[in-house]
């Protein structure tokens, strides 16, 4: 294995140890909190609670019922509404990191960002002059959340996903 793949290979472990381990720890944290606060509502839901960081690719054809962002649990029925939400909190503590970004995070054929929604499929009004694009499968909406989140260095650690049951 040449010293490319094995630090690739071993950063790509660490990745998935971060990821597993956050698994773990949000879904103790919410049984510890159903207990503390005596709300059985989510209880039983918070042990499908995955971190928004998770692999995208394991939420494809899974549908989202709470999203939760630190102790708030915000009912969804759509993965779209979770990137909505998730980035009205972000344009709202990170305006002014979004805004230079317009028009220039693009996707192969339009811009995730941009002043205008001219050109975007499904352009959502985040702000004056400010647009995201969410028409996008699971995966990759999910994808484009995380980059840009991660473009203007808004925290979302403490944000996670509960799956709805298949019975539901």
């Amino acid at each position: 294995m040449d010293n490319i793949s094995k630090e690739t290979t071993l950063a790509e472990l660490e990745r998935t140890r971060e990821q597993l381990l956050a698994i773990i720890n949000t879904t103790i944290d919410s049984l510890v909190d159903c207990i503390e606060s005596g709300n059985t509502k989510f209880c039983s839901a918070a042990k499908t609670a995955y971190p928004i960081s998770f692999n995208s690719t394991f939420f494809k054809g899974k549908k989202p019922s709470i999203l939760i962002i630190g102790d708030e649990l915000i009912e969804v029925k759509k993965w779209r509404e979770v990137y909505i939400e998730i980035l009205k909190r972000c344009c709202a503590e990170k305006y002014d990191a979004l805004m230079p970004l317009r028009n220039f995070v693009s996707g192969r054929k339009r811009a995730f960002l941009a002043d205008k929604p001219d050109g975007m499929n499904v352009p959502i009004m985040l702000a004056d002059e400010l647009y995201v694009e969410a028409f996008f499968d699971t995966e990759f909406l999910l994808k484009t959340l995380i980059h840009i989140l991660t473009a203007v260095q808004y925290d979302y650690s403490g944000i996670s996903v509960v799956l709805r049951s298949v019975n539901t």
